[in-house]
């Protein structure tokens, strides 16, 4: 299996261990329910970000001409853009706590950026 491929599935676990942790966290009464909707509201939200960010990167290192401008330009905008996007209709729309939706956002878009970093220093897709 391939560097991208094993960080998708060990990222996907990390979103789904968290988001178990925090149901079972619900399920006992520790938490509320919209408080577990918040969080995880934010990882799907952050592992979107995760996902476009590993496919474009991928296809970004395999063309190798201008990769820094075609990194920030063609993949960081669009994606940052739609999180925002993402981000406000779910502040909108959805009843969630609005503290707990953002700390965890802040929280999950950290892990993310970090997973990245480690996919782009790895370099092997």
């Amino acid at each position: 299996m391939n560097k991208a491929k094993e960080t998708i599935f060990l990222s996907v676990g990390i979103f789904a261990f968290v988001d178990v942790v925090f149901f079972a966290l619900s399920l006992a009464s520790l938490i509320s329910f919209k408080e577990f909707f918040s969080i995880f509201i934010a990882s799907i939200i952050a592992l979107i970000n995760l996902l476009l960010a590993v496919f474009s990167i991928k296809k970004e290192l395999k063309n190798k001409k201008d990769v820094i401008f075609g990194l920030f330009f063609k993949l960081m905008a669009p994606r940052i853009i739609l999180m925002l996007v993402l981000i406000i209709i779910s502040l909108k729309f959805l009843d969630i706590y609005r503290n707990s939706f953002i700390f965890s956002t802040l929280i999950f878009y950290i892990l993310c950026q970090i997973i990245e970093i480690k996919l782009l220093i790895g370099g092997k897709y």
